[in-house]
């Protein structure tokens, strides 16, 4: 996906969540475990969001095969859900 969208400033990991060091703007993971327990993994690896020069908001992008209602319920957060053919 990197190369197909020409992307220069992406790192690709493969490994457990609580091996990665880095501090990131995106962390990006598939449906490996339930959302909540996901975040608590990563969210040490988010650049905080403090403005600067920095524009763009640190984020999670998590892929699974549907929305588990409950799960965001439980983070109180508003998704925003893409539906790909």
């Amino acid at each position: 996906m990197v190369e197909a969208m020409q992307l220069t400033n992406v790192e690709v990991l493969q490994k457990p969540a609580n091996e990665v060091k880095g501090k990131y703007d995106y962390v990006v993971g598939r449906a490996v475990t339930r959302l909540p327990d996901f975040i608590e993994w990563v969210e040490k690896n988010l650049k905080p969001n403090n403005g600067g020069n920095n524009h763009i908001l640190r984020g999670i992008l998590y892929m699974r095969g549907e929305a588990q209602v409950g799960e965001l319920e439980e983070l109180g957060v508003n998704p925003i859900i893409i539906e790909l053919p």
